[in-house]
């Protein structure tokens, strides 16, 4: 099923930023990926890896995500070019794998299962690649806008 925001032509000329804002809207509130185009689930892992690292390190991503998604999310990475943020989470998957996750019900319990996580080491990793995912993502949807967003005259 084909999913894109509409935007008037008007308003993008205006408010050139909603443009950003409807893309991340797509890809962060549909709900089901099957409501996704496959090309457009690239960026989805894509966006929610860089969300969830930005916000938490790796150790959110894997808690919030487990395991299931990083294998996309690492060929996500790849099609858009980066490589680098690729390779590090596919270092980070080989640590997770040997964790149970999703099971942590408290602020106080991720708090401190975090501290004491080996994965805060690919946070810094991942925090040194260049270019910073954001703009690949960035020059992925000027690249492609029409796969996310219709732009229609008024």
């Amino acid at each position: 099923m084909a999913s894109r925001r509409v935007l008037g032509q008007s308003e993008v000329r205006e408010h050139p930023h909603l443009l950003w804002n409807a893309f991340v809207d797509l890809l962060a509130m549909t709900r089901h990926d099957d409501d996704l185009e496959p090309r457009q689930l690239s960026a989805r892992f894509f966006l929610w890896y860089e969300s969830e690292v930005q916000n938490g390190g790796h150790f959110r991503y894997f808690e919030n995500h487990g395991l299931a998604q990083a294998e996309q999310t690492i060929q996500s990475l790849s099609e858009l070019g980066a490589e680098s943020q690729a390779g590090v989470l596919a270092r980070a998957l080989s640590v997770a794998s040997r964790h149970n996750w999703g099971g942590i019900s408290t602020a106080e319990e991720f708090v401190a299962e975090a501290l004491e996580t080996e994965l805060n080491a690919f946070d810094s990793d991942f925090h040194a690649c260049a270019p910073p995912l954001s703009e690949l993502l960035e020059a992925h949807l000027k690249a492609h806008q029409d796969w996310y967003i219709e732009v229609r005259a008024g």
